[in-house]
């Protein structure tokens, strides 16, 4: 009797980005992980489909490579497997955003509120690789990072999407002003909902920023509301923070009008500096 192998995560992408993730699929074999590829796997002859659905039965996890053109071939996997079905039996999914691709596209809603990795920095980024690891693991590499992932935040930065590359750049601009922000596509692991993620942080968080972009006010509609009224309940200080491109009078839901908000539509006003005042005295 030949012993089944065992496999880490399921590897699903489409043929164009096959070099890039047989390179992703080494690094992480030179970890101690092994990812199920079809590119490996699948011997000719044998009925592609058949070998997928018992793959993706047996694994446990599995990473979805977002590149060039559609996930054709996920949308068949999908169909013929029923990947819904093994979200609810408690399989993990992780987006995996390969270079080019800074968004997941907005039909694929199931993976809208699930933390991505980010290959955005090229495909030998050693830190999409580490983040990679973590999400199939459920362990966060280097240990010795421990003691600071355990510090507080001074801020959570809550906005919509289509601001995340004007929001990343705040952040990056309060990081090197010795804040420590709560973003989510550096604090939420591959595969996990940023509401998990955020309930198991939110008692270290010690003010909240509300980005407000052309589309609003963020979590106005969203789940992640009810996370926020615990916040109320501490008393956290609550920032509005205006971006630019946006209307004279932008809507805000009632927990933010009556608060003076930061601008970053007036710059004379120097809106970072106005920022970084109110996190500090939060």
């Amino acid at each position: 009797m030949v012993n089944q192998q065992y496999f880490d995560v399921f590897f699903t992408y489409n043929s164009p980005d096959e070099i890039q993730v047989l390179n992703v699929a080494n690094k992480l074999r030179e970890l101690g992980l092994n990812p199920w590829v079809k590119a490996e796997q699948i011997q000719p002859g044998t009925c592609y489909q058949d070998v997928i659905q018992q793959a993706i039965q047996s694994i446990n996890c599995a990473a979805i490579f977002l590149g060039s053109g559609e996930m054709l071939e996920f949308a068949l996997i999908q169909s013929k497997v029923h990947m819904s079905e093994t979200v609810e039996r408690g399989k993990k999914i992780i987006p995996v955003l390969l270079p080019g691709v800074d968004k997941i596209p907005k039909h694929m809603l199931f993976l809208q509120q699930v933390g991505f990795v980010d290959f955005a920095n090229g495909i030998d980024d050693r830190k999409a690789i580490k983040d990679l690891v973590w999400a199939i693991t459920n362990q966060k590499p280097d240990k010795s990072t421990e003691q600071e992932t355990e510090q507080n935040f001074d801020v959570l930065l809550c906005y919509n999407q289509e601001d995340q590359f004007t929001v990343k750049n705040i952040a990056n601009q309060l990081k090197q002003k010795q804040i420590r922000p709560w973003l989510d596509i550096w604090e939420v692991p591959g595969g996990v909902k940023s509401y998990e993620q955020l309930e198991k942080d939110i008692e270290r968080i010690r003010s909240v920023a509300f980005l407000i972009g052309s589309n609003g006010c963020p979590w106005q509609k969203d789940p992640l509301i009810s996370v926020i009224e615990e916040f109320f309940e501490r008393d956290v200080r609550l920032i509005p923070v205006i971006l630019k491109n946006v209307p004279p009078e932008p809507k805000l839901p009632i927990y933010l009008k009556r608060k003076r908000s930061v601008d970053f539509r007036h710059e004379e006003s120097e809106p970072l500096k106005e920022l970084i005042w109110a996190i500090r005295n939060s």
